[in-house]
């Protein structure tokens, strides 16, 4: 290899590697505060009168489909007085990345109820199961909505031990809904 092509070589990787601290310091210092949202929205939910019927909106796999989700679903939920929140079923980012996150966060943003991002395989690929944590909060989570009760787990070989499949009842509460990324 001749000498000016191992210079050139050397200052292009140079290049990408700044680009590269430059655009995480850039994702670092304009990343919005969206830390543990999915327990905020939570106790914005849990305000919900047991006498009072609600519905929920439920969308799966929209994996950064800006368009589709921002032009179509969320004025249809919005559109929608009934609707109470919002529950995704995973696989909401193309993957794990954080700027993908970032695009989520601003979709979300736009809903006039409060959501909740359930875990999917793009979730916690390429890495991304840290920026899920820190964003959203653990991949297991349950709540109360009136008299509804909510189950968010990611499918595995072993469920959960106080999770029963042969009757949508947990913890004598009914009815209850579980909310998993793959179907039984």
């Amino acid at each position: 290899m001749s000498r000016d092509l191992l210079k050139k070589l050397i200052v292009i990787d140079v290049a990408l590697l700044l680009f590269a601290i430059f655009y995480k310091g850039f994702l670092f210092l304009n990343e919005p505060n969206f830390r543990d949202s999915n327990y905020t929205n939570i106790q914005a939910i849990g305000t919900l009168s047991k006498e009072e019927p609600f519905s929920f909106a439920v969308f799966g796999s929209s994996e950064n489909s800006v368009d589709v989700f921002q032009k179509e679903m969320i004025p249809q939920i919005n559109a929608d007085s009934r609707i109470r929140f919002a529950v995704s079923t995973g696989d909401a980012v193309l993957d794990g990345a954080e700027a993908k996150y970032q695009s989520l966060n601003q979709s979300l943003n736009n809903l006039n109820v409060p959501s909740l991002i359930g875990v999917g395989d793009t979730e916690v690929s390429d890495g991304g199961d840290r920026a899920f944590y820190r964003h959203y909060g653990p991949f297991y989570f349950s709540f109360s909505a009136g008299d509804c009760y909510f189950i968010f787990w990611i499918r595995q070989e072993k469920p959960h031990p106080r999770f029963r499949r042969d009757g949508w009842q947990v913890n004598g509460k009914k009815p209850s809904s579980a909310v998993i990324n793959l179907p039984l």
